[in-house]
């Protein structure tokens, strides 16, 4: 595998290659600057470019293979071949293995990096590992349908990241379903972002699941709602701007207890499962792979990560 060629920019690679054009380009880094998402798929879902066009343009930027995701039907068998956890931690997803040679092909985010290869050659049980590079958006929506079992296509997902009225200057309207939990049971979730258009989607998939959202897109705002409201997760946009490490700490002081998680677009949400699970939990839940890895790894005859795990609750 080649190393990544830093001169090239992937808009250039996509003009020297013909696969878009200038004016393509600008408007694509202009929707993306006024509405958000990524710059790949703003192409995507104006149809600028396909995602064969997209993986070619990646393969010559990373200077590897690369896979169209989309066309892929990954039969359970070989989704077994990486851990879940595995997957989601690292976003990776096993879709090809040829038997003859033992070799395990994965798409991934960036087939450079050689942690990833190390840690994926480990838990793949002497197959050798072979990575190959995806659309982050196709890969996000491959590992939330096949390992959470979602019903969502790539088509989904770039709506919920570029709505189709994302260039309309009316505000969005999302029909909600009614909660079937009483108002007050419902837990608060805090949304802090400056994406007008993905907000009130991500509010209506938190509501389908019986949580009351508050939305902000400023740190001061989201401050004083703090002394409002007790917030079960606040969610920060990774572009928002202002004080929010100041919001942090006073939420933490205000309730120990909420959980505060950065999020770079709104499709990734799709990939976590547990986007509302407790700290202590996914501590726990990393706690625990780590020393079986270990124990395994030392070839140890005693697994140590239900011990482990009894001094981590006690603590």
């Amino acid at each position: 595998m080649d190393a990544k060629n830093p001169k090239l920019r992937l808009d250039e690679i996509l003009l020297r290659e013909g696969l878009v054009s200038e004016e393509q380009v600008r408007e694509a880094l202009m929707r993306q600057k006024a509405c958000g998402g990524k710059f790949g798929s703003q192409l995507l879902y104006h149809r600028y470019i396909d995602e064969a066009g997209l993986v070619k343009a990646l393969g010559i930027q990373f200077g590897c293979e690369g896979v169209v995701l989309s066309d892929k039907k990954i039969p359970d068998l070989l989704l077994q071949m990486i851990p879940k956890k595995v997957a989601l931690a690292r976003r990776v997803i096993p879709f090809d293995y040829d038997t003859e040679e033992n070799i395990l092909m994965i798409a991934c985010g960036d087939p450079t990096d050689t942690n990833l290869v190390n840690e994926l050659n480990f838990v793949a049980r002497g197959k050798k590992v072979k990575l190959y590079v995806a659309v982050e958006i196709a890969l996000d929506t491959a590992i939330a349908r096949y390992y959470l079992g979602r019903d969502i296509t790539l088509k989904d997902n770039l709506l919920l990241e570029i709505p189709d009225v994302a260039t309309a200057t009316d505000k969005i309207e999302i029909p909600v379903e009614p909660a079937a939990a009483p108002e007050e049971n419902r837990q608060t979730v805090l949304l802090l972002t400056d994406e007008m258009y993905a907000a009130p989607l991500l509010q209506s998939l938190f509501e389908r699941d019986h949580y009351r959202v508050l939305i902000s897109d400023s740190v001061e705002e989201a401050a004083d709602l703090l002394t409002k409201h007790l917030f079960h997760t606040i969610f920060i946009k990774d572009t928002i701007s202002g004080d929010y490490l100041g919001l942090i700490d006073r939420a933490r002081k205000l309730s120990p207890r909420t959980i505060i998680r950065y999020y770079s677009a709104a499709s990734s949400l799709l990939l976590d499962s547990d986007s509302v699970a407790s700290v202590a939990d996914l501590l726990m839940k990393n706690l625990d792979l780590f020393t079986s890895l270990l124990s395994s790894k030392a070839q140890l005859p005693e697994n140590h990560g239900g011990r482990v795990g009894h001094y981590a609750n006690r603590l």
